[in-house]
């Protein structure tokens, strides 16, 4: 009997929670069904989104676009050559000598369609502001095929073309806070599963043990939406030992800041097998972000088995349920930070490493790669069948 073929499609890059997402699913689902992933932006077979795939189920749109246009591939590689670029010559389709001659957003939808023609399932990952999110549902609705939006990011806003409408798609979110805030601008069917990592096996091998002087946390982009200048503000100031790994906008920020205080460390952009090494390094780990959909870097903190700080944000309040980690902070509220991290220091060694055990106990429980694949199978099986 032939399988049923599902589709994952999103602006999938080469590593992220998204990507993490994507790999957990098309692993999950390819013993049952035939698993194709399209990324809509620029993505390399480094991809973690692609580890156990192999070279025939994955695609770009630029990707298929080179492949299909003479023209396309001598200039994309030629623009390649010259500024001595080490990534697939398909990155540079869009270059000086092919802009004037082609229409990419038609070359983009025109491939977009023709996957999704091919597909019994369609699983779209992206923000609701999502670029293809429009095109992506009316063809879903027109041509019957199911669709399964996994929401990534905050609801800042909701697309106009999605308000006063009855869609038959289906949403899913990774925090109860945007899968209420779905429900409550949309007449759609919404469901709701955390995230997990794959690198759970490592993780949960780490000791929960302590620093003679507790150590802190951050791994992710330096950007405002994430917090870090608030972060960066705080351990200027209190002498406490800080490690920070990542990249972004800010990254001169947190240069400047481990060059001027001997107590931070900057590791630079990590690679995912260094993450258990991060981890392992520090005590508490620091969520300070205004905005996020899960996030995955919070589940990475709970298998480790650490302390977690964090502002009140996309599903980390759930995931700290049933445990005694109940270090919030607001970015609202003056030294709210700095008097979090005082009530850790406070506590005994005994009550620190009781509260690590309950949250690596609750990633166990509820954010496992057993348990995220079980709901994921269950849904997907609802929706195709």
């Amino acid at each position: 009997m032939k399988k049923r073929s599902i589709l994952i499609i999103g602006p999938i890059v080469d590593f992220g929670g998204r990507e993490v997402m994507t790999n957990l699913l098309a692993n999950v689902l390819k013993d049952n069904y035939t698993i194709n992933v399209l990324s809509t932006t620029l993505m390399t077979k480094s991809s973690v989104a692609l580890n156990n795939l192999s070279s025939n189920q994955w695609s770009t749109l630029s990707q298929n676009v080179y492949n299909k246009n003479v023209f396309l591939k001598l200039t994309a590689s030629l623009t390649k050559a010259i500024y001595k670029r080490k990534e697939p010559a398909y990155f540079f389709i869009k270059n000086k000598l092919s802009n004037p001659f082609f229409n990419f957003e038609v070359l983009g939808v025109k491939t977009i369609n023709q996957f999704l023609k091919q597909t019994d399932l369609i699983i779209y990952s992206d923000e609701i502001t999502g670029k293809w999110l429009k095109q992506i549902i009316e063809f879903s609705e027109k041509d019957k095929i199911p669709l399964l939006f996994i929401l990534t990011g905050k609801i800042k806003s909701t697309p106009s073309f999605l308000l006063g409408k009855t869609y038959s798609f289906n949403v899913l979110a990774h925090s109860k806070q945007n899968a209420n805030s779905v429900k409550n601008k949309l007449d759609i069917k919404v469901w709701n599963i955390d995230q997990t990592t794959v690198l759970e096996n490592k993780l949960l091998a780490l000791k929960v043990k302590e620093n003679k002087d507790l150590i802190y946390g951050f791994l992710g982009r330096f950007s405002e939406e994430k917090g870090i200048n608030s972060l960066i503000k705080v351990f200027s100031k209190n002498n406490k030992k800080l490690i920070l790994a990542g990249n972004g906008p800010f990254l001169n920020d947190v240069i400047t800041l481990t060059e001027d205080n001997t107590n931070s460390v900057y590791l630079g952009e990590l690679k995912p097998t260094q993450l258990p090494d991060f981890f392992d390094k520090i005590d508490v780990f620091i969520i300070p972000s205004f905005e996020e959909g899960g996030p995955i870097v919070g589940v990475e903190a709970m298998a480790a088995g650490k302390l977690i700080i964090s502002t009140k944000v996309g599903a980390m309040p759930e995931r700290m349920e049933d445990t005694e980690n109940d270090f919030w902070f607001s970015h609202d509220v003056e030294h709210d930070l700095q008097n979090t991290i005082d009530a850790i220091e406070k506590l005994t060694k005994t009550e620190r490493l009781k509260i690590r055990q309950q949250v690596r106990k609750k990633y166990v429980s509820n954010n496992s790669i057993a348990s995220i694949r079980t709901q994921y199978l269950d849904l997907i099986k609802t929706l195709i069948d």
